[in-house]
């Protein structure tokens, strides 16, 4: 199953990631600040660990990604997709729902291990939620066990 269950979180999640690479675009010295090989395990840390993973950043230090979303990575993006033309009220929508995430640490994936957690390994159970969670039309970072 998506981890983006729903239109809006897809968007969100397509909007986060244009902004941050527009703004990333920018960056002088990106390349040498942060080498293929770190940004493949930062990408990896991330696929195992979701919110929750350490990362090498673009200064050298090691930063929690939902911390680092929350604090500096939100705000470039949702800049960098004004400065390219989106509206603010779109971006601010659209990134504010990663906002929210980031604050509350509920992704898809996130969602999906709770809800597996709370209800044991019943699948069938567990796609049935999602599908009236979709339904709902809100996104996953509103969405109860």
């Amino acid at each position: 199953m998506a981890a983006g269950p729903t239109v809006i979180d897809v968007i969100a999640n397509t909007a986060f990631a244009i902004g941050l690479t527009l703004h990333l675009a920018k960056q002088d010295g990106r390349e040498e600040r942060l080498p293929f090989e770190l940004a493949r395990r930062n990408f990896y840390a991330c696929a195992k660990r979701g919110l929750g993973a350490s990362i090498v950043w673009l200064d050298g230090d090691v930063r929690d990604a939902q911390e680092l979303i929350r604090n500096q990575l939100a705000e470039a993006a949702e800049l960098a997709l004004i400065e390219a033309g989106v509206s603010a009220l779109d971006a601010s929508h659209y990134i504010g729902i990663i906002r929210a995430r980031a604050r509350n640490g509920q992704t898809g994936a996130a969602w999906q291990r709770a809800h597996a957690n709370y209800h044991g390994n019943d699948h069938q159970t567990l796609v049935q939620a999602y599908l009236d969670r979709q339904d709902d039309g809100q996104p996953v970072h509103r969405w109860t066990h």
